[in-house]
């Protein structure tokens, strides 16, 4: 079961369009879900434990995750149409500018589990920096 169902598509758009401009195709609709997952993990995984949230079901779930989530998934929907509404774009837009906010520490996630770093596989040791010694240029 995907962290974003197609029910959850209900929410922002109406049926009879989800179904039109995804040629009533469930595959074409799981795979842009999996495609706008992928796009998430990949911008927050390096601040959260994506995973352990990809993990949960129902209203456990991160709304702020599905919402951004479903933008992407959308606008994916549309692209292959011929012309993508507005609503849309900004939507998409504002999806990843925020998540680009996460990723460069302006914005946060509430209720997201935060990734621990384990620190008994942190290298320890001194390290020793140097150059070689400076040259003297010739005059000419």
């Amino acid at each position: 079961m995907a962290y974003i169902e197609i029910r959850d598509f209900d929410k922002s758009i109406y049926p009879e369009i989800k179904n039109a401009i995804a040629k009533y195709s469930e595959q074409y609709i799981n795979h842009q879900i999996n495609f706008a997952l992928s796009l998430i993990e990949s911008r927050l995984s390096a601040r959260y434990d994506i995973q352990a949230e990809f993990q949960k079901t129902g209203a456990d779930r991160n709304a702020l995750l599905i919402t951004y989530g479903l933008d992407i998934a959308i606008y994916n929907l549309y692209s292959s149409q011929e012309a993508i509404p507005d609503h849309r774009v900004k939507r998409y837009d504002d999806a990843i500018e925020f998540l680009q906010d996460v990723v460069g520490k302006k914005a946060n996630i509430a209720g997201l589990p935060a990734l621990v770093i384990d620190e008994t596989n942190t290298p320890k040791g001194d390290i020793k920096m140097g150059s070689n010694p400076r040259r003297a240029n010739p005059s000419f």
